[in-house]
């Protein structure tokens, strides 16, 4: 489990990584892998954004995008290995929200675990980032490899680290 009390950043990609990592293997029954990307992701007007959110003392977002082909061909793998032979566009693309929010609970579980007190989450739909400042991962499925997906954590990591602040502090109260 990430450690969120050592590098925020570096937790949330280890979260993100293993959380991803088992709803592909969990909604594929195969080898997948997620590794950090270097390239710098896709322009943001060329993503299609999915907001979640995340209810840390106040809600704060998690982005997370992919171009709507690569939504699309994750999908249809996913789906493929589930039996479905040709899925439409629709189905693919509610295939990898699932995907994705699976992800994002399971990132909820640890923090919960991590600040001790629950944290929830919730897909709010679609829209872009204030700030498109990505970290990229990659989805390979099996030989596949899908282009990179962009993740916006900047709002996260501050409340976390806000968070982790407050319950580091020394109890001042006579």
């Amino acid at each position: 489990m990430p450690d969120f009390n050592q590098g925020t950043i570096q937790a949330l990609f280890e979260a993100w990584q293993v959380h991803s990592l088992a709803a592909l293997e969990s909604m594929t029954g195969g080898q997948a892998r997620v590794e950090q990307f270097e390239q710098e992701a896709p322009g943001a007007d060329d993503l299609v954004w999915r907001e979640h959110q995340l209810q840390i003392k106040q809600p704060v977002s998690i982005w997370i995008g992919l171009p709507r082909a690569v939504r699309q061909a994750l999908g249809a793998q996913v789906l493929s290995a589930a039996g479905v032979e040709e899925p439409s566009p629709e189905d693919s693309e509610g295939t990898v929200d699932e995907i994705l929010g699976q992800c994002i609970s399971g990132i909820a579980r640890s923090l919960s675990a991590s600040l001790n007190f629950e944290v929830t989450s919730v897909a709010a739909g679609e829209s872009p980032p204030p700030d498109p400042t990505a970290h990229t991962f990659r989805f390979i499925l099996g030989e596949r490899e899908f282009a990179p997906v962009a993740v916006v954590f900047s709002q996260l990591a501050q409340a976390l680290e806000d968070s982790l602040a407050v319950a580091s502090a020394p109890d001042t109260a006579l």
